[in-house]
């Protein structure tokens, strides 16, 4: 399901810390009101290289819930949120919608950044089956010890790591990194994944990759193949490994018009629960094995 481990890959201490900025800069682009000055300005200047990332973004969220809903109603009931940023402007987060399906859900929250883990602690006042813990997703063995405080690695989990993983530059160790929390869960389940991609005007592209370092920390979008080699092994869910505007749409809310590809989004079974997911469910590639 993923390649071996290579001493040669950098570790958590080899990378620099994510800075808090990348929580704040979404959170604005969700309409929330936990950013800076600096941190609006540098999503503008996006916006301006790109006028379709508002909506690419709102985009990618509405997925993302999309994706948390469906894993509910097949079954999971225990959820791992990596790089879980803020909550949507709304104040709805994962929890809300998973509970929405499964009212006995459990959500652990995972974040470095110091904004999204206050208001982790915050949600912890008001339900009860949700932890927050406040550490680097690339130390995994730690994130996972106390995330089975709450979770239960025998049974099926819903992994969520989306808008995570374009951060990291070394692809093989964010892969490896990404399956260990997969092999962590024996009973398997389903992953909610996304990534910045790159198949785009590679001026726009190398602006936008330009303009983001400024907040601190650089961003790596990825082709189309090198997104899907994140999935290697896995069963995806229709409609595959597509944009995220056009992921299961709400057929009652009007499409996002956000212009080229800018978030890949899939959700996908792994081990015993996952790879025994409904037929109608499983996307069946185009000619040619494409995604």
């Amino acid at each position: 399901m993923t390649p071996a481990a290579n001493r040669d890959m950098p570790t958590a201490a080899d990378v620099a810390r994510p800075p808090d900025s990348i929580a704040r800069i979404y959170d604005y682009g969700l309409g929330g009101k936990d950013n800076t000055q600096p941190d609006r300005d540098i999503f503008d200047a996006l916006a301006k290289i790109d006028p379709g990332l508002p909506e690419s973004v709102l985009a990618h969220r509405e997925a993302v819930h999309r994706g948390a809903g469906l894993m509910a109603r097949l079954g999971v009931r225990q959820f791992i949120d990596l790089g879980s940023g803020l909550p949507d402007a709304n104040g709805q987060n994962i929890f809300d919608t998973v509970s929405a399906v499964q009212p006995d859900a459990r959500v652990v929250y995972v974040d470095v950044a110091g904004v999204p883990a206050a208001h982790g602690r915050a949600l912890l006042t008001r339900i009860e089956p949700t932890l927050m813990v406040q550490a680097d997703v690339r130390e995994h063995h730690k994130v996972l010890r106390l995330s089975f405080k709450l979770l239960d690695p025998d049974e099926p989990v819903g992994v969520i790591a989306t808008a995570l993983m374009h951060f990291w530059k070394f692809q093989p160790y964010a892969i490896w990194v990404l399956h260990s929390y997969l092999r962590a869960f024996h009973a398997g389940g389903y992953l909610a994944f996304s990534h910045a991609c790159s198949d785009m005007d590679p001026d726009v592209r190398e602006a936008m990759v330009k303009e983001y370092s400024r907040s601190g920390a650089d961003l790596y979008p990825r082709s189309r193949a090198d997104i899907a080699g994140f999935l290697d092994g896995l069963v995806l869910l229709r409609p595959g490994l597509v944009e995220a505007s056009t992921w299961r749409p709400d057929p009652d809310t009007p499409a996002r018009k956000v212009g080229e590809a800018k978030f890949l989004f899939a959700v996908a079974g792994f081990g015993p629960y996952g790879n025994e997911c409904p037929h109608d469910e499983r996307h069946t590639p185009a000619a040619g094995g494409a995604t």
